[in-house]
Order: structure tokens, then sequence, then C-alpha cells
């Protein structure tokens, strides 16, 4: 049943969208992705948006990576 505290509890609506994680929801996410390797670039993407951006794909069904093509491929194969 929906009750004052759960409301609030559960509330999206000061997310820019409804997909996007909570600042609770991103604490318990947070410590799973491994930190930058040691000696190579820090990184220069909000890896929070990275992992809300992967949501949507997953909630949507829609490709998370497609293999690469052309000269691309050369360099990363799959």
């Amino acid at each position: 049943m929906w009750i004052d505290e759960n409301r609030a509890r559960y509330d999206r609506s000061k997310l820019r969208y409804p997909s996007d994680l909570t600042d609770a929801e991103w604490e318990l996410v947070r410590p799973c992705i491994p930190s930058c390797k040691r000696g190579g670039r820090r990184r220069t993407v909000d890896l929070r948006e990275v992992v809300n951006g992967r949501d949507v794909c997953a909630q949507h069904g829609l490709p998370v990576a497609r293999r690469a093509e052309g000269p691309a491929a050369a360099q990363h194969p799959a």
C-alpha cells in the first residue's frame, strides 16, 4: 500500500529520466565498478551516466554494443 513514507522513498520526479539511478541506488552500484588501471588515463566520462544509459538499453531491448566494422575491426577484434 502506498503511504507517504513509501511515496517519498520511491519518488523519481527529481531525476532527469525515470530510469536514472537515485543516489541510494548509485551507492550500491559504485563499489561494483572497477577503478582505473594504474598508469592509465583518468576517466573522462561520468560512470553513473554510463550505467544509466546501459539500464535504458536493457529496459527497451536496445543493443548495448555492436561489433566493430571496417578498420576498427582489425584494431579491436571481438
